[in-house]
């Protein structure tokens, strides 16, 4: 039910770095140096959680279960990390729609002459989206620092899912709610928050609004859920934009995960901790740049001496 982390020769040399490749193939057969596992070697007698003092302190219990990092908002970190990623993807996706597309009929529909023999290219019909039928949406975003409250247009209530896009001309509203789980409870996640929607899905119908429910997941160690891309492909991204995007999910979620790893001995934790976002393309493509020069020059002198 996951995409797998990439671990193709390109990422394992301009991807996230030695140490992140490392933590990710080690936490995917559990194989991280944890309390649990440092007792059954036999280099610790106990196995407690650093933080909270509970037994049995495995892999799962650091990036997903501890109490104390729970209530210090660590999870929560990644989460909004993932998250802010996400809003930047939609949010530069709806803006690139308006004025574009304002009704279904605005498709080309490729048709085939008679006699004429059906290819691929114009059997394929071009995806509609959800977002094809308004060019009005708005979104918003619900951070751990930066609450906000529902639409009250849309219906009146506590719940804040973690993003609403929605369109007043049509009255269509979208509800993402985002779980970052360890990944053996991604199944577990998508039916609690499928559970929780249902009574406001009831309210949203009652006031005269469609709504649309997208419980998306983003693993613990970077395993990226399907949920997620079926989410993107039914906004109409790309094939394309939808891979980068699960790829970007996918480091950020890699990344915070290894820095709640290291961070497992320490008692306390930066509540005002910047959220994680990745580098910039233009810085990537230069460091892209210096590498497979660095890589030239290195080779030529090979060559030379030779």
């Amino acid at each position: 039910s996951t995409i797998p982390f990439d671990f193709s020769w390109k990422n394992l040399l301009l991807g996230p770095g030695e140490h992140i490749l490392k933590f990710v193939l080690n936490a995917s057969v559990n194989w991280v140096k944890t309390p649990d596992l440092l007792k059954l070697w036999g280099y610790k007698h106990q196995d407690l959680c650093t933080i909270c003092g509970s037994g049995g302190c495995t892999l799962h219990h650091i990036l997903s279960n501890c109490s104390i990092a729970l209530r210090q908002r660590r999870y929560n970190w990644r989460h909004d990390s993932v998250l802010k990623h996400i809003l930047a993807v939609l949010a530069d996706h709806i803006d690139s729609l308006v004025g574009v597309r304002s009704s279904p009929s605005d498709y080309n529909v490729p048709f085939v002459r008679a006699g004429e023999p059906v290819t691929k290219t114009k059997a394929k019909r071009e995806a509609k989206s959800l977002l094809d039928c308004a060019s009005d949406w708005r979104v918003q975003a619900d951070f751990d620092s930066l609450q906000f409250c529902f639409p009250t247009e849309i219906c009146s209530t506590s719940e804040r899912p973690d993003l609403v896009i929605w369109s007043s001309s049509t009255r269509v509203v979208l509800l993402v709610e985002l779980t970052c789980p360890a990944e053996e409870g991604i199944q577990n996640a998508t039916n609690r928050k499928m559970k929780r929607y249902i009574d406001i899905q009831l309210l949203i119908r009652e006031n005269g609004w469609t709504p649309h429910l997208f419980t998306i997941e983003v693993g613990a160690r970077g395993f990226v859920a399907k949920s997620t891309i079926r989410m993107f492909r039914s906004l109409g991204l790309s094939h394309n934009t939808t891979s980068k995007c699960a790829k970007d999910l996918s480091v950020i979620a890699a990344k915070c995960s290894h820095a709640i790893y290291v961070a497992r001995n320490c008692v306390h934790w930066d509540s005002k901790k910047p959220l994680l976002q990745l580098a910039h393309q233009e810085e990537k493509r230069l460091l892209n740049r210096i590498f497979f020069l660095l890589l030239s020059i290195n080779f030529n002198a090979f060559k030379r001496i030779k």
